[in-house]
């Protein structure tokens, strides 16, 4: 039996989830520069920088090979994207939200079920 792999752009369902990888991915690019190498945590957002691309090319290319339809490469892709998302958020509060400590980071990264790492922005003093 032989293969065959597809060659029209992702169907709009699986486009979709790739984009939000996408996002989340830049996002934890930022937040790594922000807290930079001597901190406890950047290894860990290294980690899953590399983690998200790997996965994306892994669903991607089942679907490209015919092995996995749009609906659920999509749907291994959102589900991976929402369990990094709950750990990330878990992470950041363990690792990040100390009271009254100076050297906390000043940075937060926005992550929410109805925006999923669009954006990064100051924390308020």
């Amino acid at each position: 039996m032989t293969e065959t792999t597809r060659t029209e752009p992702y169907p709009p369902i699986l486009r979709q989830e790739i984009r939000r990888a996408s996002r989340l991915s830049h996002a934890l690019s930022l937040f790594a520069t922000r807290v930079g190498p001597s901190d406890a945590c950047f290894e860990w957002i290294c980690v899953r920088i590399d983690e998200v691309r790997a996965r994306v090319g892994e669903v991607t290319r089942d679907w490209a090979e015919s092995r996995l339809d749009a609906a659920v490469a999509a749907g291994r892709l959102r589900d991976y994207l929402r369990t990094l998302e709950e750990s990330l958020h878990a992470f950041s509060r363990s690792s990040f939200v100390r009271g009254g400590d100076d050297t906390a980071p000043a940075t937060a990264v926005e992550l929410s079920p109805a925006s999923p790492a669009t954006s990064t922005r100051r924390a308020s003093p």
